[in-house]
């Protein structure tokens, strides 16, 4: 049952994003999300169990959520604006979340990553030793992403 619930979750994921990156929602875009999504739902938890990867969500990255929405916003002006010259590299330390290698650390550190890439003017280029992301941002400014997943 769990099993189900987990491809079942996958697969609403796997919808919405193919439906969130179409430029016109259409009855045969919804279709094609649907039957599309059905078959990486299932290789995404194949893939999750393979790895031995377990999930669970700490009640910390419920606060991002504000601050990842108004920083695509402000991400995407400042872009915008002044393009994509430039930029820099730097690493971005996480915090412990339970027993290194626990459910609660391997979904904190995977939510983190897309957190921080969810906006336009960053992108995560490497993780090091389970605690560091490699982020490349074009500009600095607020909300700074990266600066709320570390806490």
């Amino acid at each position: 049952m769990v099993r189900i619930a987990e491809v079942g979750v996958w697969w609403l994921v796997l919808t919405g994003v193919w439906v969130l990156t179409v430029s016109t929602v259409s009855t045969p875009e919804l279709l094609a999300a649907a039957v599309c999504a059905l078959p990486c739902a299932v290789v995404a938890l194949r893939a999750r169990r393979a790895l031995g990867a377990r999930w669970r969500v700490p009640r910390a990255v419920l606060r991002w959520a504000p601050a990842v929405a108004l920083g695509a916003v402000t991400d995407t002006v400042r872009v915008l604006l002044a393009g994509t010259a430039g930029g820099r590299v730097r690493e971005v330390v996480l915090d412990e979340v339970g027993a290194r290698g626990s459910a609660a650390q391997d979904t904190y550190r995977a939510l983190a990553t897309v957190a921080v890439a969810a906006t336009p003017g960053s992108v995560v280029l490497d993780e090091r030793g389970g605690r560091r992301l490699v982020v490349h941002a074009l500009g600095t400014g607020r909300p700074d992403v990266s600066r709320v997943v570390r806490s």
